[in-house]
Parts: C-alpha cells; sequence; structure tokens
C-alpha cells in the first residue's frame, strides 16, 4: 500500500473511509432488516484470550457452526462428514478442530445414541 503524502492524498484518504465506513453501516443495517442471520464473536473470545489459543483449523469450524446454530438454542446438527465435505478436509482433521473446541470449552457435542449425529452447542464464554 502507498504511504499517504502531501494534502490531496490526506484528502483523498478521508474521502475512501468515509465511503468505507458508510458502506459498512449500510451493510450492517441492511443484514439486520433483511434477517439474514449472522453470528457474532464477542470481545470476551479475544479478552478471554479464547483466540490465542484456538487453532487455525478450529477457528475455521467455530465460524462454520456459530453460522449454522440455531440462533435461540445455540445447537447445531451438522455432522463432521458434512463439514468436512464442505471443506473438502479429512473427517479427521475436523474432529481434531472439534476436539480443540471442546478443551477451550467453546463448544460441547452430545450424542444421543450410538450411531447418531451428535448435536453441537456453542457454550457462552
Amino acid at each position: 500500500m502507498e504511504k499517504l503524502k502531501g494534502p490531496q492524498k490526506k484528502e483523498e484518504a478521508e474521502i475512501a473511509m468515509a465511503q468505507l465506513r458508510r458502506n459498512y453501516g449500510k451493510w450492517r443495517k441492511d443484514k439486520l432488516i433483511k434477517k439474514d442471520g449472522f453470528f457474532i464473536i464477542y470481545n470476551d473470545f479475544y479478552i478471554s484470550e479464547k483466540l490465542k489459543h484456538i487453532k487455525g483449523n478450529a477457528l475455521k469450524v467455530y465460524v462454520y457452526l456459530g453460522i449454522h446454530v440455531k440462533n435461540e438454542t445455540g445447537e447445531c446438527w451438522h455432522s463432521v462428514e458434512r463439514i468436512a465435505d464442505y471443506f473438502e478436509m479429512d473427517k479427521r482433521t475436523v474432529e481434531r478442530a472439534l476436539g480443540n473446541l471442546e478443551e477451550l470449552e467453546l463448544i460441547q457435542r452430545i450424542q444421543k445414541g450410538f450411531k447418531r449425529v451428535a448435536n453441537t452447542f456453542l457454550k457462552p464464554y
């Protein structure tokens, strides 16, 4: 990125930044009005140092789960196979990611029976 020098460059930067702020505000407002769904990661994720200790694939899986959870209950029924297919990764990689999320107490998985899909719950952090 080019460094800004002189009043003309600073003025152009101010205009560009104002436009970016407006675009972001409009995008956020439009999404909330349309109720497209959203997944919030609160600042506590950083403050509690969960972000520091989460592994790369686990972060991807966490965002995936967050997008697919039922907002009222925080649960998702997607199988390891389905998640692995989406990311085009091995099922063991997804299982390790889920294990990392459980270690960090970001999720809890509960299986109601043998060979049943586990319910995955996002946990408050």
